[in-house]
């Protein structure tokens, strides 16, 4: 059943122009020429050496795999669907994605801290964001507040008619979105997992993941998360994909902490948005971590805080620890402080010390270095020509990932 909008759309920021011969030449040239066959068993090199252009791509096989580093797999969520689409589909996919996301850009149809499927932007973007943003209130005095949501089944529970109607809401030509409409209608799918294949199935809601388009898709689908009301001009939300990040000031921890509650309680704010969207958060897996180095004195025998101003306070030895944080209460739900969380691979600590990312990093780092040096041995292993060009574009890249991350450096 579809959704029904009695919105008067706003006219189309831009005309809709059918693909072209050399944008879907393009596409073909991006394809990875030997990368596994979907269900029409037709390879990507095959294309790249005859680039012919067919039209039926609705048919898909979805293999579920692992993620890895998952301590429990016989949970759902350990494990990814994956979607092996036919060749032809991604093709077209990847033309109409292209030109969505240069009209996009051109016309600032999304949110400027939307960081996902972008060009010239990255994961990095959005951790020096996330940084700069409260190293300056630490920089006045002020408290950060980092609350960083998690979207429950976020591609999969994708809702077509809330999407084109977001998309018209945003300036989408109709002809785009009606293209959209037809082809996340009427999809189908067998899943392959562990030697099982199930019967072929209709696909009634959410998008492929793995298809060329899905990326942008999903950027003007969540991009009412950044523009929910903030208190003032000094909050903000960032965001790479469905990894969202609510960013607020306070002059006390107390007073961060309840302005980014506002954001989720608001009339219009998150709640609201997941239940027009037809999403589900996983505030289990929320996390609140507010940015300061400010520290309290406290008697290390009896564990208590020394109040500010005693001169002298309870006999015991005396120490310095973090100020304590509060919670962030709302009805029916407490989210915790956390001392640091892991956004985008890296671990972002309340005080901005990065201890645990450098023991992280170099334990990665020696994982490679080891790596490295069973394939480079003299021997019988890589040249040292080809050694180094693989040093330097996978084990350095991997070790060295935002390694200027709180040096100031962008």
């Amino acid at each position: 059943m579809q959704k029904e909008f009695s919105v008067e759309y706003p006219p189309a920021k831009y005309a809709f122009v059918p693909p072209t011969d050399p944008a879907i030449e393009r596409a073909i040239d991006k394809l990875k020429p030997y990368k596994a066959p979907s269900p029409d068993s037709i390879p990507n090199v095959l294309w790249k050496e005859m680039q012919p252009y067919g039209h039926p791509w609705k048919d898909s096989t979805t293999t579920i795999l692992r993620k890895p580093g998952k301590p429990d797999y016989t949970k759902p969520g350990a494990w990814q669907p994956i979607a092996l689409l036919n060749t032809i589909g991604k093709i077209l996919s990847s033309v109409v994605a292209d030109d969505l996301m240069s009209m996009a850009e051109h016309l600032d149809l999304l949110p400027p801290t939307h960081f996902g499927c972008r060009v010239g932007c990255s994961t990095t973007d959005v951790l020096h964001y996330i940084t700069n943003y409260a190293s300056d209130a630490m920089k006045k005095g002020k408290f950060a507040c980092g609350l960083f949501l998690d979207i429950k089944g976020a591609f999969p529970s994708m809702n077509v008619d809330q999407l084109t109607h977001d998309m018209r809401c945003r300036g989408i030509p109709k002809q785009l979105t009606e293209w959209i409409e037809c082809k996340l209608h009427g999809r189908h799918t067998v899943l392959t997992f562990d030697g099982f294949t199930s019967e072929l199935f209709t696909l009634n809601c959410g998008r492929d993941q793995g298809c060329p388009a899905s990326g942008p898709f999903f950027q003007f689908y969540d991009a009412g998360l950044l523009d929910i009301p903030k208190q003032n001009s000094s909050d903000d939300v960032v965001a790479f994909v469905d990894n969202t990040t609510f960013l607020t000031v306070g002059k006390t921890l107390a007073e961060a902490v309840r302005k980014a509650g506002n954001m989720l309680s608001h009339p219009n704010g998150t709640f609201a948005w997941a239940n027009s969207h037809m999403c589900e958060f996983g505030t289990d897996k929320f996390r609140l971590v507010v940015f300061t180095r400010k520290q309290e004195r406290y008697n290390k025998d009896r564990g208590t805080a020394i109040c500010k101003g005693s001169k002298r306070g309870p006999k015991g030895s005396k120490g310095y620890r973090p100020i304590p944080r509060p919670s962030l209460v709302l009805d029916g739900l407490t989210i915790k402080p956390s001392t640091s969380h892991k956004v985008l691979g890296v671990h972002l600590d309340q005080e901005f010390r990065f201890k645990e990312q450098v023991a992280f990093a170099l334990k990665k780092g020696q994982k490679w270095v080891d790596a490295f040096r069973h394939i480079s041995k003299q021997s019988m292993g890589l040249s040292s020509k080809y050694g180094h060009q693989y040093f330097k574009a996978i084990p350095a890249a991997k070790m060295l990932y935002v390694s200027r991350l709180g040096s100031g450096e962008q």
